[in-house]
């Protein structure tokens, strides 16, 4: 469900790169599908530890979401990340979504 309709189109190839990496694909997962708009940090490197059985250390996990794949995923509008807050709004993209839906039943891996 895409929360922001007159968002800007992402071309096909942006949104394979967005998916390219696991941990991008189950952040908008965390997302997809529900009524959740927004989450912390924590709620998400959690979420990312929990659903990928990491051995990782979740502060390990929060400090790749939060210096490398919550940015990429803002800079292209598809959240909004609020680095001071830690606060993560999802905006949604119906690009992504469709191939997300796709995904959905392959353990979202």
């Amino acid at each position: 469900m895409t929360r922001n309709p007159s968002s800007s189109t992402l071309a096909l190839s942006t949104a394979f790169k967005l998916l390219a990496n696991v941990y991008r694909r189950h952040i908008l997962h965390y997302f997809y599908g529900t009524e959740v708009e927004s989450a912390t940090l924590s709620e998400l490197s959690s979420h990312v530890q929990t659903t990928l059985a990491e051995e990782c250390e979740e502060y390990r996990i929060r400090l790749r979401l939060h210096h490398q794949h919550l940015p990429k995923l803002a800079d292209h509008n598809v959240i909004d990340y609020d680095r001071r807050s830690e606060t993560v709004r999802y905006w949604g993209s119906s690009q992504l979504e469709t191939l997300l839906s796709l995904t959905a039943s392959n353990n979202h891996s």
